[in-house]
C-alpha cells in the first residue's frame, strides 16, 4: 500500500472462514465424508456444535438464531430433533450413508438434551423427530 500510495484500505486480517482452525477441520471432515459436497454441506459447517457418528453428522444449535439456521438449511434426507415440551437446541442429523440408524438418532436426542442445561438430568424427555 505504501509503495503505491494507497492510504485508505481495510485491515488485512481475519474475515475468511478458511483461516479459522475449527472451520478448516470441519471442512476437511466434510471433504473426507463427501468429496462432491455442495454449498449446503459447506454452509452447514458455519453453525452449531458438530459431532460425527460413523458417516453421519450431528449438529446441535447453540442458540435460537442457529436453531433457525439449522431448520432453514435442512434438506431432503435430513432429520431435525427437538424436545417436545422444553426449550432447547434444534439438532440436525445428516447422513452421508444411505440410512441413519436408530443408534444415531438416540445419540442426537442425548446431545439435544445434554445441551439444554435445565433438563440435562431429567428422565422421560419426549422429542419431536422431523424427517425432511
Amino acid at each position: 500500500a505504501d509503495e503505491y500510495g494507497i492510504k485508505d484500505y481495510p485491515t488485512p486480517a481475519g474475515g475468511c472462514l478458511l483461516t479459522e482452525s475449527i472451520f478448516g477441520k470441519r471442512l476437511k471432515t466434510i471433504f473426507d465424508l463427501k468429496p462432491d459436497c455442495n454449498g449446503n454441506d459447506v454452509e452447514l459447517l458455519k453453525y452449531g456444535r458438530h459431532f460425527l457418528e460413523g458417516k453421519t453428522k450431528i449438529i446441535v444449535g447453540r442458540d435460537q438464531d442457529e436453531n433457525i439456521k439449522l431448520e432453514d438449511i435442512a434438506q431432503t434426507g435430513d432429520v431435525l430433533v427437538e424436545m417436545k415440551e422444553h426449550v432447547g437446541p434444534t439438532t440436525l442429523v445428516r447422513s452421508y450413508e444411505n440410512i441413519s440408524s436408530d443408534d444415531v438418532l438416540e445419540k442426537a436426542k442425548e446431545l439435544t438434551q445434554h445441551y439444554s442445561v435445565k433438563v440435562r438430568d431429567k428422565k422421560d424427555i419426549e422429542f419431536i423427530i422431523t424427517r425432511k
